[in-house]
């Protein structure tokens, strides 16, 4: 039976490589869900580039392209429609300027939004630590900055308004909210190491088994202003709950390093963001409130609380 379950387990593991991938299944089963033009579509460019493993490691670069070109529409184009996806030899920093133009309002989310999520999702659990490259320069910005924080007023009803209608202001669905955090999760759970260690073995304060590492999670931080001091309270709690698992890694001596920086940057942050309901606070009472904001990462561990207290005094 051992010997049967081993040649079972084989013949799936090679079927993966040559002939279907989770993410392919996922695909279909979210184009039987969705069956909007705008996802249809997408599907239809995704299944040649998905078919197996290989062709999945192969392609990952434009599979991702065409995932964040989908999440979102340009504020001011046709409702329903993606935004422009990078050109074949088109340089990334050129492609950014040339959405920057095209995009000068933000983004909205689309009838496709939740789906392309969870494909971003089940590429990360994949391909894990493949992805990683990609996280800070496209995926990262692309949910943090452009989805969870773009401005939210939204286009006029007709179906070819070029102009946003300044009196409708409508907040980022909580759904979108919560397929965002979930597909952030599953990022920093599949690339734990390289977030934790900042994917730099060459300036650390630890040595083992041959590798400097720094253990203090610091290429995170650049996030929290966005997410931990965000304006609504249920993106400052799933960010605390998506980050958590992160500063559990660190190491005792990072984490407290971590944690000294975090708090003092977040608490000058929310000051400049107006957060507060008083237009002038102390520094000692700004780091309060921001503790609270990391209440949920640090109460795990007793490290982790002396580690908060130690940063806040």
């Amino acid at each position: 039976d051992e010997v049967e379950e081993g040649k079972e387990d084989e013949s799936n593991g090679l079927l993966l490589l040559t002939g279907g991938t989770i993410f392919l299944s996922e695909l279909e089963v979210s184009a039987q869900r969705n069956g909007s033009q705008l996802f249809q579509k997408l599907a239809r460019e995704l299944r040649p580039l998905s078919k197996s493993l290989a062709e999945l490691l192969h392609h990952e670069e434009k599979i991702i392209d065409l995932l964040c070109a989908y999440l979102l529409t340009p504020r001011g184009f046709v409702i329903g429609s993606a935004s422009p996806v990078r050109g074949p030899s088109e340089e990334f920093n050129a492609y950014k300027k040339r959405m920057s133009d095209k995009a000068p309002h933000g983004y909205i989310v689309n009838v496709a939004t939740n789906d392309v999520l969870h494909l971003l999702g089940v590429l990360a659990r994949e391909i894990r630590h493949e992805i990683y490259p990609f996280l800070h320069g496209r995926i990262l910005p692309r949910i943090i900055d452009d989805m969870l924080n773009s401005p939210t007023t939204t286009l006029g009803h007709g179906s070819n308004s070029k102009e946003a209608d300044e009196n409708q202001t409508v907040p980022l669905d909580v759904n979108h909210i919560e397929s965002a955090f979930r597909t952030l999760s599953y990022f920093f759970k599949y690339n734990a190491d390289q977030l934790v260690y900042n994917n730099s073995i060459g300036n650390a304060s630890r040595n083992e088994g041959g590798r400097q590492v720094l253990g203090d999670a610091d290429i995170l931080r650049k996030y929290y202003g966005k997410t931990i001091c965000h304006k609504r309270d249920i993106i400052r709690r799933l960010a605390c709950e998506s980050f958590a698992p992160l500063l559990r890694k660190c190491l005792d001596k990072g984490l407290k390093r971590h944690l000294s920086r975090t708090i003092k940057a977040l608490a000058s942050s929310i000051a400049d963001m107006n957060l507060l309901e008083e237009d002038h606070v102390s520094r000692k009472e700004s780091i309060q409130v921001v503790g609270k904001c990391v209440e949920i990462p640090l109460q795990t561990t007793n490290t982790m609380r002396k580690a908060r207290d130690d940063a806040i005094d």
